[in-house]
């Protein structure tokens, strides 16, 4: 019977540790006023136990345009660490899911609130592109498909469909332009 539930609890832990929509953020945050002494293990370094607020930007690239911002209200822990997951906190700026994950960089700005104003933390590359997003990429050469495609809602193609094997299409088709057929019957 214990088996039974041990696996039972893991397939449920699974199921709710699936793939989030957002970004996963990780610091330990330190404490500015905090005094450095060489060579010492200075225990007000880090920040512990203190309400802090983040805001995270999404910025553009290309432009430096900012896509999306958030805020989020936490705690740090007893060793200054804070664990957030980027959309979802407030909003402040755009929608966490209508971003336009394209290929094209985004940076990751993360400032922090302590005593009622915003100060930079950091600005770095978003080195990836969630794996939810992958919707909005944009193809702008060759695309390779190996295996078979499934089209669960509207296909358009504005140019050229080569097909060098069969197109079975099941179901109504409408064709509002020409049709030309090679090496096959006319229509």
């Amino acid at each position: 019977m214990k088996k039974i539930l041990l696996i039972i609890s893991l397939f449920v832990s699974g199921y709710i540790n699936a793939q989030t929509d957002g970004l996963t953020y990780q610091a330990v945050i330190l404490n500015p006023n905090a005094i450095e002494l060489p060579g010492e293990d200075y225990s007000n370094s880090i920040l512990h136990d203190k309400n802090i607020i983040i805001r995270f930007s999404i910025i553009n690239g290309l432009n430096d345009s900012v896509e999306y911002q958030e805020i989020q209200h936490t705690i740090t822990d007893h060793y200054g660490m804070i664990n957030l997951i980027i959309g979802k906190g407030i909003p402040t700026l755009g929608v966490f899911h209508q971003i336009f994950w394209n290929g094209q960089k985004k940076n990751l700005k993360v400032e922090i609130d302590i005593n009622g104003e915003f100060k930079d933390l950091s600005i770095q590359e978003i080195v990836f592109t969630p794996y939810a997003y992958h919707r909005e990429i944009i193809a702008d050469g060759i695309l390779n498909v190996n295996g078979p495609v499934n089209f669960y809602n509207s296909l358009t193609v504005d140019g050229t469909a080569l097909f060098n094997d069969d197109l079975v299409v099941k179901g109504t088709t409408t064709l509002h332009k020409n049709l030309s057929v090679l090496n096959g019957f006319p229509t």
